[in-house]
């Protein structure tokens, strides 16, 4: 099973990259190579230049949820569709779809028609979260000495079915992928790590204190910081009336996003000036968007959704202003705005 988000009225399909930052290099997912019109037919089967299924071949392992399909077309004529639906064709030919990805296989149909004649290919993508391993920090009272009392830990795993050690001993993981565990620290061995493995994969995490002469506990500060989620944007767009521009939204999901992935959306709207939240009217000149609008966030990914902004030259010079925000299970989350300067 797979989603595909696409253009409807003014919003407009983007390019969405992603990187799995367990790894050191960013890794662009991407496939379906450019495709020309032959007098023949359309599609895969029958194109002058068969179109070349490269990144996600049939029976392609991926760890990420969304994936984008890249191609084009020398005929105005020609009609695509991807599982169904039609991506946005731009003006030289060349278009491209997102599909989200659920956890197992995805059977995905391209389907080429040019007059009567039609082509159709499937693949099939399968898709496999990374495996994960968190812990929450423990609350720890005063008065009481952690050089005997064991510390109640407790943590998640993105697979239920790893095998978990927290110091050495196995636990026992729900089926939400949770866990609890006791241990028991002392002024020389005063860290925590748990490690999580299923086959070839393997993952952990630690936790650091401080402890006194009497016992008491103490975080090492910080050390949490870059395993929370966080996203980053351009605050300023400057731009030529008649332009198109794609402004980047990096989201970089932490450890602590949990491991029942939550729906992420977003939503773009227009506003008469920064830190205002009241919509204005769509202008027939300036049209805006942000692709995917929704899709399911796991830990430990950076995603770039994009925004685009498409202006007709017929657009007055001056300032726009845009209120972007974000939501997880549709409860509010973030909310910055941008300002589009068009000279």
């Amino acid at each position: 099973m797979s989603r595909l988000f696409h253009g409807t009225v003014f919003m407009i399909i983007v390019v969405l990259i992603l990187t799995a930052s367990a790894c050191s290099t960013s890794t662009t997912i991407s496939t379906l190579a450019p495709a020309s019109d032959s007098t023949t037919g359309i599609g895969i089967n029958n194109l002058e230049a068969p179109l070349e299924i490269d990144s996600l071949a049939d029976g392609k392992v991926v760890h990420v949820n969304l994936v984008k399909f890249v191609g084009s077309i020398s005929s105005p004529n020609t009609k695509v569709f991807i599982n169904g639906f039609s991506p946005v064709i731009n003006n030289d030919g060349s278009y491209y779809a997102i599909l989200e990805l659920t956890p197992g296989e995805n059977t995905i149909e391209i389907k080429s028609i040019l007059e009567a004649q039609t082509s159709i290919e499937k693949i099939t993508v399968t898709f496999i979260p990374q495996l994960k391993i968190w812990m929450k920090i423990p609350e720890t009272d005063i008065g009481i000495d952690y050089s005997k009392t064991p510390l109640m830990v407790t943590g998640f795993v993105s697979n239920p079915s790893a095998k978990v050690e927290v110091n050495g001993s196995i636990v026992e993981v729900a089926s939400d992928g949770s866990f609890i565990s006791k241990v028991q620290l002392t002024q020389y061995s005063s860290s925590i790590k748990a490690n999580a493995v299923l086959g070839d994969e393997e993952d952990s995490y630690s936790l650091a204190f401080s402890m006194t002469d009497s016992g008491l506990l103490n975080i090492v500060p910080g050390q949490q910081l870059l395993d929370y989620s966080r996203a980053s944007m351009s605050p300023l767009v400057e731009m030529s009336a008649g332009e198109t521009v794609d402004v980047n939204f990096v989201l970089k999901t932490g450890k602590d996003i949990g491991y029942i992935p939550p729906e992420f959306q977003l939503k773009i709207l227009r506003v008469s000036k920064m830190g205002d939240r009241n919509p204005l009217p769509q202008l027939p000149n300036l049209e805006f968007s942000v692709s995917p609008m929704e899709f399911r966030l796991y830990p430990d990914i950076i995603y770039q959704p994009i925004i685009r902004l498409k202006t007709d030259t017929s657009l007055p010079t001056g300032n726009y202003y845009f209120l972007f925000s974000s939501y997880l299970d549709n409860s509010p989350w973030t909310e910055s705005w941008i300002t589009v300067k068009i000279n």
